[in-house]
């Protein structure tokens, strides 16, 4: 009967049936308690069909499957599927609108219960059940022991769900009515404690844990939120963690300087460049809202005791711990530099009690010690001056320059004809014809040096072969240089052969020595072989140095770099034209099948000199006739020339990328787009691309951000007004584009915060709305439209800076609900945006924006509130003129400026808790219809019992006893019904609950017992609002049924309930999942 019950329905309009038909919904329930496995799974296939809100509250509250829900949930391995079936569709209506509201306790403790066992197939999945629940609905989570599991998973793992669990915690701590739920100085306290713990146990603990606790807490310094949250009660919770620096474990030590390596982002190394790690550059250079949570964090570490705590660890006997500190100690400094103000920043790098052990003659020991690590702070310091992490391109493009200005050429100047002579017969080049028994580290100082001298540089062409036999070395006919492999000892020759050439260029001589060598003729007829490819031929001469093979393995794939030194002076040039290399190239440029050579040719070129020389009119020709991957690396290429030629890119770069948009493939479009974005942040290029007078229909929809910029130049506003496409966008971003900004905003400074850390599968960056940020502002239309006159005067005419101002009076109301509060900080972002230039500021003077917005970021509720508050002066203090304006509302700085004191911004008032469930005195179950026998009572008390680890024993005796002299007892709907109302109301392990259900393995509900089921409300909370109400009930039903159940106050661990605390809620008032 079920079975074809279940296949009818599968084939019907179910949804129609089961929302009119009382039978069908009677048969889907009696489907979930029939005895076959199959049956039961196929019923949850259906129920997840029937997802919304009207049929989920029709089950729940009228035909109370929830009773069948958790039996189903805590059944043992031999039921997985089903078990599967039942969480796919708890998490399938958590999905509908207000679907987590309808949920019921009992099937919260039931996940609760699941996501605390270690061992369980389903704990993950459960978890995050949890963390989505905390967030929809925070009272019935905590009142169902949710945030208790949480914070256990954070402390044990799995680490793959440390971020949705932080991130749920953060949610929670961001407003008053969440925040209530977690108790201050107990459950995130709980974090911090691991660390003193390890010392006090001594032994027990967990490396690993250590570890997991440092990345949690990295986790919430990296919002907002999380700062604010732990430097409540003057920075109790920071000085605990900077404490525990100083006590005597290595590995409590390990971890948290780990943490605070990953929080400031330096690496793990003193190398040179170990301030920073290395990652790619972000898709938009404007304000750098990172910087200044950076500088915030660091004031209130060096507050809480970092310095001195450093300091010490550097004299600690471990030599890993006391480099470690050193490092991370060096690095501080000059952070301190770059992002504190100068007053501060001078305090913290006179490091005074390191200075004080220099200078205590008394302990010789500890004073040459504190000396030792004074120098090496001073000698790494040093070592990183001037050190800077270039892209590929702009590494080559220095070297080249560093190399050619060296020292080494003004040393080389002094050196006379017997120094000259003896470099010579050192360097092996002239009285050795073997090239691998030459001396290169002297023949590059003779580069270097003597061969810019024009003394010393006749000298070596009229009586040495050193000119003609180093230049012979770089002939492709000789198969020496062209041969070598690919490493780093090749790549220092070919340093030195571009150092040669460039310098002989730079005079009539050499260009007739290198003319008479014939090495760029031999370079351009492999070059010509290698052209008779694209014109149809089969094949290329095999000893040919551009072969694939032999391209991909050796130097001869640097020729294209010899070629380029020949362009740094006219004599060079001249010889490029007679050798007809660029002849060469153009047939070479867009070579089918050798894309490598295309490649090669198009970052060898020197794109500075000549406007229309042969290097850009190749480098067009590649971007609108090559093949689709070579068009594609050219257009990217053109990101790199972007940043080496910026003075003149904007003359000829932005109208080869403005021809990309045209592009037939959308890849390359789009990165033609991106590029674009980036580089107009400079007005040059800005100005560049609106003369090109862009397809505004194409960009609305690929490039929109594109076209928002151009509104920073007045032509820009022009074109874009005259179009009639300003306002049209201005109306968009007034209704909905703001409240996208701060999504755009928060995940570039989340993005930006996390930098340089490994992302865990739960990667809540969505790429396409932050496009690779990186901590710095995106860009706003009310923040552009602010930088020209013609820009505010259209503000000033639309009213929407009063309406912004406006929502920030209004901030008690707005604050109420989510979406009110995301209006809120769209509009805060807006002022900021519009604050952020000297023309824009007018617009904020007379209604006192500033000062609104410093008011909120002392005093909101709401925490996030108060960080978009933070960046929002943030980027207004980006504004120089506003400096005297910053300095009244208490912030200092240069580059970055922040407030003097932190803790003006970061007080957080302590609240009273609200999740105390034993404190919810008036929630309840329907009263019973009957009353309960003695025997009955006696099973329900063994059963609260069940939840006392030291009654439990006892209990699960008696109750084995009882089932075997009275198994009728256990066949009872009502009895049946009553246990999993003690379950509901009382936190049990799976284990416990799994031997409940054994208990009553044998009840069958068929449609008598479904009857009764009804007849109870089944496991239906309801809310008592008043003693009126409450005395409508019947009393002593109450009693029997309820008070059966242990006092929390009775149980071993449980706090004890003052006298008269009880729940005072107004009328109006439920909890969510509850139903009245």
């Amino acid at each position: 009967m079920s079975v074809l019950f279940v296949n009818s329905i599968i084939k019907r309009q179910v949804d129609i049936l089961i929302g009119r038909n009382q039978i069908y919904r009677d048969c889907i329930r009696g489907c979930l308690g029939d005895s076959a496995k199959e049956i039961r799974i196929v019923a949850y296939k259906i129920l997840r069909t029937l997802i919304s809100a009207s049929t989920i509250t029709l089950f729940f509250v009228n035909h109370h499957i929830d009773i069948f829900i958790i039996r189903t949930l805590i059944r043992d391995t031999r039921y997985d599927s089903e078990r599967e079936q039942a969480i796919r569709f708890i998490r399938a209506y958590l999905d509908e609108p207000e679907g987590a509201n309808i949920i019921p306790m009992s099937i919260i403790r039931a996940i609760v219960a699941i996501a605390e066992q270690i061992d369980d197939k389903f704990r993950s999945v459960c978890l995050e059940t949890i963390c989505e629940l905390a967030i929809c609905n925070p009272e019935l989570t905590c009142l169902s022991g949710g945030t208790k599991v949480m914070l256990a998973a954070l402390l044990d793992g799995p680490t793959e769900l440390i971020d949705p669990i932080v991130a749920s915690f953060l949610y929670l701590l961001d407003t008053c009515n969440s925040r209530a739920y977690i108790r201050t100085h107990v459950e995130l306290e709980t974090i911090i404690s691991q660390f003193s713990d390890a010392y006090t146990c001594k032994t027990g603990y967990s490396i690993d844990r250590l570890t997991c606790c440092a990345a949690v807490l990295r986790k919430f310094f990296s919002s907002w939120t999380g700062l604010v949250y732990f430097c409540i009660d003057n920075l109790r919770p920071v000085r605990s963690i900077v404490e525990a620096l100083g006590l005597p474990n290595d590995d409590t030590r390990k971890a948290l300087l780990g943490l605070f390596f990953d929080l400031f982002q330096v690496s793990r190394s003193n190398t040179l460049n170990a301030t920073h790690t290395t990652t790619t550059r972000p898709a938009i250079e404007t304000i750098h809202l990172v910087s200044h949570f950076e500088a915030v964090l660091l004031m209130v570490l060096v507050r809480a005791g970092l310095i001195e705590a450093l300091i010490e660890l550097s004299q600690d006997p471990s030599k890993s711990i006391s480099q470690s500190a050193i490092t991370l100690l060096t690095s501080i400094l000059e952070i301190c530099v770059k992002k504190l103000p100068e007053e501060l920043s001078t305090k913290i790098q006179s490091l005074p009690s390191l200075f004080r052990l220099a200078c205590n003659f008394n302990d010789e020991a500890r004073r040459h010690l504190a000396s030792s690590r004074l120098a090496q702070i001073l000698g790494i310091s040093k070592a990183r001056i001037d050190t800077k992490p270039y892209t590929k391109t702009e590494l080559c493009y220095h070297s080249e320059n560093r190399k050619f200005d060296s020292i080494k050429a003004h040393v080389g100047l002094q050196i006379d004809e017997i120094q000259l002579r003896i470099m010579l017969n050192d360097s092996e080049v002239i009285g050795v014809k073997d090239s691998s028994k030459w001396n290169w580290d002297i023949i590059e100082e003779i580069v270097s040096g003597p061969l810019l001298n024009s003394k010393r540089f006749d000298d070596l062409i009229r009586n040495t072969k050193f000119v003609g036999r180093l230049l012979s070395f770089y002939r492709p006919s000789t198969r020496q240089f062209c041969d070598l492999p690919k490493n780093a000892q090749s790549t220092k020759i070919l340093s030195i052969g571009i150092d040669f050439i460039r310098n002989l260029t730079t005079t009539s001589d050499g260009a007739r020595l290198l003319a008479e060598s014939r090495l760029l003729v031999e370079i351009a007829e492999q070059f010509s072989q290698l052209s008779l490819l694209g014109q149809g031929q089969s094949s290329i001469p095999p000893d040919n140095i551009f072969l694939k093979q032999h391209f991909d393995e050796t130097m001869s794939s640097n020729m294209f770099s010899l070629v380029r030194a020949y362009s740094y002076h006219p004599y060079g040039m001249r010889l490029l034209e007679q050798s007809s290399i660029y002849s060469i190239y153009y047939q070479l440029a867009d070579m089918r099948g050798r894309e490598d050579i295309s490649n090669a040719i198009l970052t060898s070129m020197d794109f500075s000199r000549q406007v229309d020389g042969h290097p850009r009119i190749i480098l067009s020709k590649i971007l609108t006739a090559g093949s689709k991957s070579l068009r594609h690396a050219a257009t990217v290429y053109l990101d790199q020339l972007a940043q080496l030629h910026k003075d003149t890119f904007y003359e000829w770069g932005i109208p080869l990328l403005v021809t990309q948009l045209s592009d037939p493939t959308q890849e390359i479009v789009g990165a033609a787009v991106c590029i674009l974005q980036r580089h107009c942040i400079d007005h040059r290029n800005i100005i560049a691309f609106v003369r090109t007078k862009p397809d505004i229909q194409q960009l609305t929809v690929l490039g929109n951000t594109l076209l928002i910029q151009s509104l920073a130049v007045p032509a820009g506003f022009k074109y874009l007004f005259e179009s009639g496409y300003l306002d049209t966008e201005t109306d968009y971003w007034f209704e909905y584009g703001n409240v996208q900004f701060v999504t755009h905003a928060e995940l570039s400074i989340s993005e930006g915060l996390v930098k340089g850390l490994s992302k865990s599968g739960f990667d809540t960056f969505d790429k396409d709305l932050v496009m690779n940020l990186q901590g710095y502002l995106p860009i706003q239309l009310y923040g552009e439209l602010a930088k020209t006159t013609e820009g505010c005067a259209y503000l000033a005419s639309t009213k929407h800076v009063s309406e912004f101002i406006s929502q920030l009076k209004s901030h008690d109301d707005m604050v109420t609900t989510p979406a009110g509060i995301m209006k809120l900080k769209a509009a805060i972002w807006a002022l900021g945006a519009i604050g952020a230039s000297v023309s824009g500021r007018s617009l904020l003077v007379c209604d006192e924006a500033i000062s609104l917005i410093t008011s909120m970021l002392k005093s909101s509720s709401v925490l996030s509130v108060r960080g978009t508050c933070f960046y929002a002066l943030c980027v207004i203090s980006h504004n120089f003129a506003d400096i005297r304006i910053m300095n009244e509302i208490g912030w200092s700085g240069d580059l970055i400026c922040v407030p003097n004191e932190p803790s003006s911004i970061l007080n957080l008032p302590e609240w009273n808790y609200s999740g105390s469930w034993p404190a919810q005195q008036k929630i309840t179950f329907k009263p019973l219809h009957y009353k309960l026998d003695a025997l009955e009572d006696e099973i329900l008390k063994c059963i609260g019992n069940l939840s006392n680890h030291i009654l439990a024993t006892a209990a699960s005796k008696q109750l084995a006893l009882t089932r075997q002299q009275h198994p009728h007892l256990f066949t009872r709907p009502e009895l049946c019904v009553q246990a999993w109302r003690i379950c509901t109301l009382y936190h049990y392990r799976v284990a416990t609950r799994r031997y409940i259900q054994e208990l009553f393995e044998r009840v069958v509900f068929d449609k008598s017992a479904l009857s009764i089921v009804d007849k109870m409300a089944g496991l239906q909370l309801i809310h008592i609002i008043d003693e009126e109400e409450s005395a409508r009930l019947n009393e002593n039903t109450f009693k029997s049924s309820l008070s059966l159940l242990p006092r929390d106050s009775e149980r071993k661990g449980s706090p004890a309930t003052h006298s008269g605390n009880k729940l005072i809620l107004p009328a109006a008032h439920t909890i969510r999942g509850f139903d009245i």
